[in-house]
């Protein structure tokens, strides 16, 4: 019938406690497994859509789109940021191709605070944020629920933020999610150090990935 221990009545109080916990036991290792498992096939899915090519700028946009369908958020794009605190650059986006385009980071508070703290952002609920009380409208205008923005960091400084807005259905992000972004937030920063646009925003000599 499946099941997993039977006991014969009449129950003896202490042994019928040290059964049960013996199977919650059981049960949250095969769960951590589980979690193990599907992590190690995430960071699978995303080495195998990054290792199809060498060019900075396809790596990154393979990236956010694999981001984006492993954990289902409607949209993850990275930002770039310039000398001029009031803008940055969208360099790759899941849901639409982005070439070096201008974002007023005005609208993105959330980059602004990552990029200052270097550290991960979570917003369980965008709109009732203080954080983005000057946004509410829009955010629900947009349908966004939750965002994530994690630091992309080269040479020790914070340069971009990978972002994530989930959709409607969706509440937050889990502490394995967060892990993973931050290894792609790696991943975005090894390609971001040799590319051509992340010369070009950050005012330096424009130089070839080959």
């Amino acid at each position: 019938a499946g099941c997993d221990d039977v006991g014969a009545k009449p129950f003896i109080g202490p042994e019928l406690s040290a059964r049960v916990r013996t199977q919650l036991r059981a049960r949250r290792l095969y769960e951590a497994l589980a979690r193990e498992r599907k992590e190690v096939e995430w960071l699978h899915e995303m080495h195998e859509s990054i290792a199809a090519t060498s060019v900075p700028e396809e790596v990154m946009e393979a990236l956010v789109k694999v981001i984006a369908k492993i954990l289902g958020v409607r949209r993850a794009s990275i930002v770039l940021a310039s000398r001029d605190p009031r803008y940055g650059y969208a360099v790759a986006a899941s849901d639409q191709p982005v070439k070096n385009l201008q974002v007023d980071l005005t609208r993105y508070p959330e980059i602004a605070r990552v990029l200052k703290t270097r550290r991960p952002l979570v917003v369980e609920e965008a709109s009732a944020s203080t954080l983005f009380a000057h946004l509410s409208e829009q955010l629900k205008a947009a349908h966004i629920q939750s965002i994530l923005a994690v630091p992309i960091v080269v040479d020790g400084e914070a340069v971009a933020s990978l972002l994530l807005h989930t959709k409607d259905d969706r509440r937050t992000f889990s502490h394995r999610e967060v892990r993973l972004c931050a290894a792609a937030a790696q991943t975005a920063g090894l390609a971001l150090r040799h590319s051509r646009v992340f010369g070009m925003t950050r005012g330096k000599p424009a130089t070839s990935s080959g």
